[in-house]
């Protein structure tokens, strides 16, 4: 009789009954894991004429009530919003794009909200989590201007070609840095001086200059 004990640890043993009495740990990787989240995700658009332009305004955000995960079926669900490496609960794009004529020039704001960053210390050989320490919000601005020379005849070269220059983050804002304290810190060392990869870019200030033309 072979007997598998789909617990966290599963088990694994041949019966004594036959004389092969063996036990040992099943190794072989299972999904045993889960998650479950739920949240809002919004999204508004609005057009404007005038004697100025054409104004278009847009907003896309989401909002994350919960993200828990637990490591095994038998393992209680931790909700992990709103920390390290992990979904924030709260971001946002909101953008304005003007355009009149042959000109068109936009700007926009991106913005991840603060959240924070678990700490654990050896207590008694357990890692315990200890306060919890803040991330500070995200704010970057991205703006785009074009000239579209439209219609300049078959025998222009300049016909349907777009001119346009864009910057992303153009302030430059540095993502917020991650500053682990104490001696027995799990990630003392490792994390400090950092970045959240999950949430934020180290690529500053990008700027990017686009010439097309269709065939």
């Amino acid at each position: 009789e072979f007997i598998v004990e789909n617990g966290f640890n599963n088990c694994i043993r041949l019966d004594d009954a036959i004389g092969l009495g063996f036990g040992g740990v099943d190794a072989r990787e299972q999904n045993l894991a889960s998650t479950r989240t739920d949240g809002l995700d919004v999204t508004a658009t609005y057009a404007l004429d005038s004697a100025l332009g054409q104004f278009d305004f847009d907003f896309n955000g989401k909002y994350v009530f919960n993200f828990e995960n637990r490591a095994s079926p038998d393992a209680p669900f931790i909700d992990s919003v709103d920390t390290f490496a992990n979904p924030l609960n709260y971001r946002f794009r909101r953008g304005v794009t003007w355009r009149k004529d042959n000109v068109e020039a936009a700007v926009a704001v991106n913005y991840a909200d603060e959240y924070r960053i678990r700490n654990f210390d050896f207590i008694d050989g357990n890692a315990v989590e200890q306060d919890s320490q803040k991330i500070a919000a995200w704010t970057t601005v991205d703006v785009y201007a074009a000239y579209h020379f439209g219609n300049q005849g078959t025998a222009s070269p300049l016909d349907g070609v777009v001119m346009s220059i864009a910057a992303h983050n153009i302030a430059n804002e540095d993502p917020p840095a991650l500053r682990v304290f104490g001696t027995n810190n799990l990630t003392a060392g490792i994390m400090d001086n950092t970045f959240d990869p999950f949430n934020a870019n180290p690529f500053g200030r990008n700027i990017s200059v686009q010439l097309t033309k269709p065939w």
